[in-house]
């Protein structure tokens, strides 16, 4: 087999004259793929998938040890054939569990970005409720998108929809919008008064939690304030108290994005290397390389109003065929110039939108 290196055909040619006799003596040596021999040969060739002048020191090394002993051993006892399998699997599997560890740093930097872009997914689909589908005052829809999502962002990925953080910023984020309804009978404003130092306390714990500034914090509140004067007082009142259009431009110096990095930082989300392609030419590669392959569209989380919109099962057959790799998987690329380079698949993330091959160092991805 001419995809198998030249130094590992030497070593099954090695073999050939004691799998001659297992197979004289032993009929279940056609029978039985588990047969110690047939297991053996199996092995060795499986080893060279992937091969690279890394791995040739230490792995041909261990095969040519492995091959010396039953040519040494080896006569009529067909169980010398049996503990051989057993010492190369461990050394294999000892080499990928190397290679995953140097992997893991990696891992966890796309895990922690992959929590907070579906817990961003979250909050944004919560958001959206309310500032796609009702007429709110231009302060609160600022306020919503700007300030309280990174917060509803920073609760998902924290502790999930289930955490106690996350449905208090939910109910908190209800609270506002209602809060700022027009008042229409003494009961409304009864409640209006009960909920409201409450409400408040929650909104500055919030805002805290992402690092609102003082400067805004204090600016949003005052203009609040008036914005309430204007719901719960007379008609006449009202119109006085309404701070109409200056409501829009409160937060206006807060960067949409500020406070979205400042969670991505506080997560650790914020050195996840961003995925792509890298694979070249090994002479290139100075040192280890990690990357990975991106799998467009994302999917966004399971919660049900982040439902994804149907596909085309045609468009997506690539990347239902990609999903169905299971790590471990060997996969061969081919380059522009004309080059195969053979990864295994490393780790794949829990949504999986993001596969990282690398070889069995764990390396040159």
């Amino acid at each position: 087999d001419r995809d198998i290196p030249l130094p590992l055909r030497e070593q099954l040619a090695r073999l050939q004259v004691p799998v001659l006799k297992v197979a004289l003596m032993d009929k279940q040596f056609f029978a039985s793929q588990q047969h110690p021999a047939r297991r053996l040969l199996d092995i060795i060739a499986s080893a060279s998938i992937g091969w690279s002048e890394g791995d040739a020191p230490r792995l041909h090394a261990r095969i040519k040890s492995v091959v010396d002993e039953v040519i040494r051993d080896f006569d009529t006892d067909v169980r010398v054939f049996s503990a051989q399998p057993e010492k190369l699997e461990a050394f294999v599997n000892q080499e990928e569990q190397q290679a995953r560890g140097k992997t893991q740093e990696v891992v966890r930097g796309f895990e922690r970005g992959e929590t907070v872009r579906q817990a961003e997914a979250a909050a944004r689909a919560r958001v959206e409720r309310y500032t796609e589908t009702q007429d709110l005052p231009p302060l609160v829809r600022e306020f919503l998108n700007k300030v309280w999502r990174p917060v509803l962002t920073l609760a998902y990925a924290q502790g999930g929809e289930a955490s106690r953080s996350w449905r208090e910023n939910v109910r908190t984020m209800g609270d506002l919008v209602w809060s700022v309804a027009r008042k229409g009978d003494a009961t409304q404003r009864h409640r209006f008064f009960a909920m409201l130092p409450g409400l408040l306390q929650r909104l500055h714990d919030g805002m805290h939690s992402v690092k609102v500034p003082r400067r805004d914090e204090d600016a949003f509140f005052s203009h609040l304030a008036r914005l309430h004067a204007s719901v719960v007082g007379p008609e006449s009142k009202a119109a006085e108290a309404s701070p109409q259009g200056e409501s829009a431009s409160v937060l206006s110096q807060l960067p949409a994005t500020k406070l979205e990095a400042e969670v991505r930082a506080e997560l650790g989300a914020d050195i996840a290397p961003e995925a792509s392609i890298l694979i070249d030419e090994p002479t290139e590669v100075v040192t280890p390389a990690h990357a990975s392959v991106r799998i467009e569209p994302t999917p966004p989380p399971k919660s049900p109003e982040c439902a994804a919109p149907p596909q085309d099962a045609g468009e997506n057959k690539h990347l239902n065929l990609a999903k169905s790799l299971e790590v471990g998987a060997w996969v061969e690329f081919s380059t522009e110039r004309g080059n195969n380079t053979t990864l295994r698949l490393n780790w794949v993330s829990g949504l999986k939108n993001i596969f990282m091959f690398t070889n069995r160092q764990g390396e040159n991805a």
